[in-house]
């Protein structure tokens, strides 16, 4: 989900390739496309190059539950 000045700007959303698995109530964000990097684009941030929108604002690490632990 993600708000600007109090207003409902994008969500709610989840990623799921199995539309059964999904919230009721959310909307599907397939593949790349998916519910963080829109709501990402949503709040302004534009994907770099190669990078999505994730990677481009330094989040990368954080991708993975591995990289949580990393330094």
């Amino acid at each position: 989900i993600a708000f600007r000045f109090g207003k409902l700007l994008y969500g709610p959303a989840g990623t799921s390739d199995i539309e059964e698995d999904l919230e009721p109530g959310y909307h599907l964000a397939w593949g790349h496309n998916n519910a963080v990097n829109s709501g990402l684009r949503a709040l302004g941030v534009h994907a770099i190059g190669d990078a999505d929108e994730y990677e481009t604002i330094g989040l990368e690490r954080h991708r993975t539950t591995e990289g949580w632990l990393q330094q």
